[in-house]
């Protein structure tokens, strides 16, 4: 089920109606392209600037205003529009600020996440498989916004990226760049988020949790199946996908921001509890993102009938569609159970409500 997308796919003729969106995409990457490479190339002279005075020893590239405005404005002509809204922290810390741990954690479905984190959050490092350094043309520059390469043909990469991220955290310090990961430890077609693999939270870091859903006319989940319009389920792969991301004009998402999740002792001593639990936190974040979205839309569509019923034929019947007091979600929406000791918490609870709720838990366990 996680591998079938439910994404709406243009197919049959209609395809000939994305060919003008397709070449105007194509031309916007070349002018995107040529910007995001200028931005590049003046931030690296600005950074190098700063590395030789006195200001700035530790000045990186990904850390430039001018880099990061640059790859912004390339998004934005892919047609790639994300919202952003943090959740209100509870501990003192600061919203907007995520240097604060030295880990992110968020839900994958695409490609396009992790450049859209990137954008959104100042370019956190990423984990890349080994001779991405070495790569014509983007080499220098993932060697240059610090990208961390590990093999993954070695039958030990599992261990080479848990080595990766606890060099990472242990030098890692408040203020600097954290790394971006995505526990599930592969893409699915967001029905839901799946059960994390527990590498990000070996080493018992702090981490951040963010939580992203495509709101767009066509999903960019990257799955093999697909179901088309007859609902019969049917292969996809890297080229309809491309075809169809340059062929729609917008790809718009929303992004939650949770407050940082510090451990408890238990969960740092196991770390499958860990991942479970954040997955749980996450889980109620993304059912709640997702059904704020509905609601929205639900109040759009009202108000869509009202207008055509004002303004429109007089033969046209009133609002004859939905309530606007109604969430289109059916209800309150529930976070998935996890498998292993990881406490099921209700979708408006705190996390600190959860935190609460486990140490509850363990000191019945040790009794």
């Amino acid at each position: 089920e996680r591998d079938v997308s439910r994404g709406n796919f243009v197919e049959g003729p209609s395809t000939l109606a994305m060919a003008p969106v397709f070449v105007g995409k194509l031309l916007a990457n070349v002018v995107g392209a040529t910007v995001a490479v200028g931005g590049y190339g003046v931030a690296k002279v600005l950074s190098a600037a700063d590395r030789k005075s006195s200001a700035d020893k530790e000045s990186e590239i990904a850390d430039s205003v001018v880099f990061q405005t640059a790859f912004s404005a390339w998004l934005r002509l892919n047609g790639i529009w994300p919202s952003v809204k943090y959740e209100p922290c509870n501990n003192g810390c600061e919203d907007h600020n995520m240097r604060q741990t030295p880990i992110i954690v968020c839900n994958h479905m695409s490609y396009i996440d992790g450049l859209v984190l990137a954008a959104v959050f100042g370019a956190p490092k990423i984990i890349a498989k080994q001779g991405t350094k070495h790569t014509p043309l983007i080499g220098q520059f993932a060697e240059d916004i610090g990208v961390i390469e590990v093999d993954r043909d070695d039958k030990a990469s599992r261990r080479a990226t848990a080595q990766a991220i606890e060099e990472h955290v242990r030098q890692w310090q408040p203020g600097q760049r954290p790394l971006l990961l995505f526990p599930e430890g592969t893409t699915s077609n967001g029905d839901k988020i799946l059960p994390f693999k527990k590498g990000a939270f070996l080493f018992g870091a702090a981490v951040r949790p963010v939580v992203i859903t495509y709101t767009g006319s066509w999903h960019p989940a990257n799955t093999n199946f697909k179901a088309n319009k007859n609902g019969e389920l049917e292969p996809t792969g890297d080229a309809e996908w491309c075809s169809q991301f340059l062929g729609h004009v917008v790809h718009s998402l929303q992004i939650k921001v949770l407050p940082p999740y510090h451990p408890q002792e238990l969960e740092k001593a196991d770390a499958q509890v860990y991942a479970n639990n954040v997955q749980v936190v996450m889980s109620a974040a993304y059912e709640r993102l997702r059904s704020e979205h509905e609601q929205q839309e639900s109040w759009q569509g009202t108000a869509q009938r009202f207008k055509e019923w004002m303004f429109g034929s007089m033969n046209q019947p009133a609002l004859g569609n939905g309530d606007p007091c109604t969430n289109s979600s059916g209800g309150n929406s529930n976070s998935s159970s996890s498998s292993r000791k990881a406490l099921t918490m209700p979708a408006n609870a705190s996390t600190s409500n959860h935190r609460r709720s486990t140490r509850r838990a363990n000191s019945k366990s040790q009794q």
